[in-house]
């Protein structure tokens, strides 16, 4: 078979220009950091891809002060803690803006305060700059902030739908799979009448149940 990603059939002769549009992360982020500091690793793409020294000075600023690194730039990436390393790989993986991002297992590190941060950001980045976002993960809390879902078997897709078509109904929960806190609870009070739709947002039910 062959992959195309959008639309440039990925071989030696798009290389370049698949490499400003696509930017990935996986599930070990030692394996990312190529540069001595994090400062160096956020500019690792910037100059590979012919940034001015200005420009890379203005972007690291930037990505830095979202992601909350200002304080480790200067560190080297064995000092950094789990959840630091993984804000480091995805920070440098958006640095240029990406059209498409690939999220294989790279954020199940993150603590709670960090990954609802990098959501918040990945969110902000899908909006603004129209990025497409693949995220790869064994955890169903993380596709409540999917528009849809793909369920992969050996290879095989089993479900491809929307995330409020994939949680309508029990499919995923027959399939063996433990669903999100807050998708059981809307089903549980559906029963009950109480909730007309499953929600993925624990405030939209509290706003919900008590107006």
């Amino acid at each position: 078979g062959y992959i195309t990603i959008d639309g440039y059939l990925l071989n030696d002769f798009y290389i370049k220009k698949i490499r400003r549009i696509f930017s990935a992360c996986f599930d070990n982020a030692d394996n990312h950091f190529i540069g001595e500091t994090v400062k160096d690793d956020l500019a690792f793409t910037l100059e590979n891809l012919g940034y001015s020294k200005k420009e890379m000075i203005s972007s690291i600023n930037t990505i830095a002060k979202k992601f909350k690194l200002e304080n480790i730039l200067e560190e080297s990436p064995e000092k950094l803690n789990n959840s630091e390393k993984e804000k480091v790989m995805i920070a440098s993986s958006l640095i240029h803006k990406p059209q498409i991002l690939l999220l294989d297992e790279s954020i199940y590190k993150l603590n709670s305060s960090d990954k609802k941060l990098v959501f918040k950001i990945l969110k902000e980045y899908q909006k603004e700059y129209k990025l497409t976002i693949i995220l790869i993960t064994h955890d169903l809390e993380d596709t409540l902030i999917s528009d849809n879902i793909i369920l992969l078997d050996k290879g095989k897709i089993i479900l491809n739908d929307t995330k409020e078509k994939i949680y309508e109904d029990e499919k995923l929960e027959k399939l063996g799979f433990n669903l999100p806190f807050i998708v059981k609870l809307s089903h549980n009070l559906m029963l009950y009448n109480l909730l007309d739709k499953v929600y993925f947002d624990s405030k939209e039910v509290m706003d919900k149940l008590w107006p």
